[in-house]
This record gives structure tokens, sequence and C-alpha cells, in this order.
């Protein structure tokens, strides 16, 4: 009865509940804290008052049933649903918005041809302009959550993704400009059946959020190879930074949309994106990170014979 968990997770007043209405108290999903503090279980537990001649409570028989895994399955259906939900909405809306930014954008450029230089009126063209790419970027962005056609998928080494030419160059760039980057590709890395473009827009992102939790510049280590989960083989894309690292308080909403701690200059879709693009392809991705320590940010994708 002292024990915080108990109490938190309302058995200490059910326990009297069924004390005092002799009747059977139940409780559904209640997050329970074992007094070893080292994980979070999800639980239910029936409280059966057994009673006497006299009608007085002799007993109470308490079940429990550890509904921890149960909860976590539904957990994952419940925000596949909501993505999915979120996904065929987006695309809907990127699709539309598509060809008026196209539109202004061609307009934007004649007006700009057309007038001169010297104008006030070049300062504003070039604003609008700036924000048309940020409004296209998000409907790219968007338009990346719907899940990719199996003829889109192609066989390749997983390797290739470090390998290819837009991350080499983002890499070479940190480099040049101070930081320590460094490649890990493993002996016989795996194959996949992904969309390459996808997976390497994945790959920009989670190494440009490295880039831009060390001001101070750091270490970046970028890696792929294979890990064993629950015995089945797994593709594995590892991007770690010793940067600032996130507040446990972050981690928990990080893949939610509109979600930044960049300011203005970020649309808050990165990360949802990402996750989304892995949960489209069978995988799934977790952060591990500590504040002043740095950041991982590991992948794990299924695997298929060449």
């Amino acid at each position: 009865f002292q024990h915080p968990g108990f109490v938190e997770a309302g058995l200490k007043s059910a326990f009297e509940k069924a004390l005092l209405d002799k009747r059977t108290v139940t409780i559904r999903n209640a997050k329970y804290v074992p007094i070893s503090g080292d994980r979070l279980l999800t639980i239910n537990v029936a409280l059966d008052p057994i009673l006497d001649a006299q009608r007085n409570v002799k007993y109470v028989l308490v079940m429990v049933e550890d509904a921890t895994e149960q909860a976590h399955i539904a957990g994952k259906m419940q925000k596949a649903e909501k993505l999915s939900a979120m996904g065929l909405l987006a695309t809907g809306v990127a699709y539309e918005m598509k060809l008026p930014i196209n539109i202004m954008t061609v307009n934007l450029n004649f007006i700009e041809k057309n007038i001169d230089r010297d104008s006030p009126v070049m300062e504003y063209v070039r604003d609008v302009k700036e924000e048309l790419v940020r409004m296209r970027n998000i409907t790219n962005q968007l338009l990346n959550l719907a899940r990719p056609d199996e003829e889109e998928k192609e066989v390749f080494d997983i390797a290739r993704l470090v390998e290819s030419h837009p991350v080499q160059i983002l890499l070479k760039r940190m480099r040049e400009s101070g930081f320590d980057v460094m490649t890990v590709v493993e002996p016989n890395t795996p194959m996949v059946k992904a969309t390459m473009n996808q997976l390497v827009q994945v790959m920009l992102h989670l190494i440009s959020n490295a880039e831009d939790a060390m001001p101070d510049k750091g270490k970046i280590t970028v890696s792929v190879g294979r890990v064993e989960k629950e015995g089945e083989a797994m593709a594995r894309i590892t991007v770690t930074d010793t940067g600032m690292g996130i507040p446990e308080e972050n981690l928990k909403k990080i893949f939610q949309p509109f979600f930044s701690t960049k300011g203005q200059k970020s649309t808050g879709l990165g990360l949802m994106v990402t996750y989304s693009i892995i949960e489209n392809m069978g995988g799934v991705i977790g952060i591990r990170s500590r504040v002043g320590e740095g950041t991982e940010v590991r992948i794990l994708l299924p695997t298929v014979k060449e």
C-alpha cells in the first residue's frame, strides 16, 4: 500500500472500494510501475472479496493479467490507422496544391524577368518565391506519406544508400565545414525491397537533423549492416551524432506532425514522414538520446534474398 506504483495505478482505492462495497472491482489497462522501477506495465486487475458467514470480508482474491504486449500492439495498430488516414488526406491535399504552386512559380519567374533589377518590387517577388519553394517542399513531404505501389519498389543492397550521390554530397560538405564524419558499411550487407528514393530522402533528413544538433561541430556516424530481431534477419541503418541530445519529454512527441524545436525554418513534418516511409516498408524506427551526449536513430527493414 505504500508503493507509489500501487497507489498511482489506482489499486489502493480499488482495494478499499472492494472492502467497502463487498463486490468485485475491476480495473482495465492500468499503468503500473513495479517496485524494481525498471519498466512500465499495463495490467488488468480484478479484486474479488470473499465473505464469511456473517458477510464480512475475510479475504480478497486479487487476479492480475499482464496486458503490456497487447496494449503495445493495440497502440501500434491505432497509430498505423491514424497515419494511414492522415496520409490519405495529406496526399489528396498535396496533389491539389501542386498545380497552383507551379502556376504561381511560372508567373513569378515571368514577373522577375520583366521588371527592373533595382525595383523595390524585386525583393517582394523573391520573398514570395522562397515561400513557394517551402510550400513545394511541404507538398513533396506530404506526398511521401502515401504507401508506395509494389511496382515502385526495387531490390537493392542496403549499402547503396550510403554510397548514393545525394548522401555522399551532403557528407562531403559536412566534412569540409569541420564535422568529423564516419561511414561504416559492414561486410555482406543485406538486400531489401524498398523505394530507393524515399530511403535516400530519409537518410538526408536524419543526417541534416544530426548536423543541426551540432552547432559547434562534432562527430556523425552513418552505418549500415545486419541485425537479428526476434530470430529474424533485418537490415540496419544507424545515424549517430554527438550533439545536444533530445529531452525526454520531446522524445514522446518527436514523430507527431508539426512538432519541431527548430522554429520557423522547419515544417515539423520531417520525422513524421520518415516514420511513415519506414512503416510503409514494413520496418521500424527508434530513437535513443541523452541531453548533452547525442542521439542515435536506428532503422530496421525486412531483408529479401537477392
